[in-house]
């Protein structure tokens, strides 16, 4: 009997070394079965990858602004064009004013010049007193005068100056004895200033007196001698 429980007993502890051993195997292929999976390489992407994405990132931002800043500067031309329109028009209109209001402002300065010279030859009309014509006439001419010099426009003399192109235009050249070359002599037309500017040059007699020609002499040629042997 007891070698019989003795034999069970074996039979059992062999059993269970067996167990010990399988499970000990499934512990072992589970564990290489792990390994192997951690040993896998995983597809990470790749630096350049990575670098060709980040640079076509950055070139559509580029592009983006770009075309942002195209569409400001083509507004700020469409709002330049418009402004520039607009000077243009307003200055036609107020040089189309300042034209108007000059030609009023003269019509204005001549019309009483007018009345006056009407009523001195209502005054004069069949009468032979020349004092009365003298008088109209003196009366309008001071009007007149008092009204250049209300715009700025003012007669000069030139008479005994020099010529001066930018003043004067010559229409007559007359020697003088008393006068050096190129003296106005005599006006023959007023000139006039315009706020100092020459508006219209005065008509002039200008002094010119005729030189000897090159190579003559001033003095009288001498008399031949009748007999050229003595």
């Amino acid at each position: 009997m007891k070698g019989s429980h003795k034999h069970d007993k074996r039979q059992e502890n062999s059993a269970h070394g067996q167990a010990q051993e399988a499970q000990q195997e499934k512990e072992k292929a589970a564990t290489g079965e792990e390994e192997a999976v951690l040993a896998v390489p995983v597809n990470e992407p790749s630096s350049q990858g990575i670098s060709d994405e980040s640079q076509e990132l950055q070139e559509m931002k580029t592009l983006r602004e770009k075309a942002q800043k195209s569409d400001e500067h083509y507004d700020n031309y469409l709002r330049a064009v418009a402004e520039l329109d607009n000077y243009r028009k307003r200055a036609v209109k107020e040089r189309a004013y300042s034209v108007e209001a000059a030609q009023i402002y003269l019509i204005q300065g001549l019309l009483p010049i007018v009345d006056n010279f009407s009523r001195a030859l209502l005054q004069v009309s069949g009468q032979s007193n020349a004092k009365n014509i003298q008088e109209g006439l003196s009366l309008i001419g001071r009007q007149v005068e008092a009204f250049m010099e209300s715009v700025g426009l003012r007669p000069f003399s030139c008479v005994g100056e020099k010529f001066d192109p930018e003043k004067h235009e010559a229409v007559v050249h007359v020697p003088s004895k008393d006068h050096p070359d190129h003296t106005v002599l005599e006006e023959v037309q007023k000139g006039y200033l315009w706020h100092g500017r020459v508006v219209r040059h005065a008509l002039v007699k200008v002094v010119d007196n005729p030189t000897a020609a090159v190579g003559e002499s001033s003095t009288p040629n001498p008399t031949p001698n009748p007999n050229p042997d003595e």
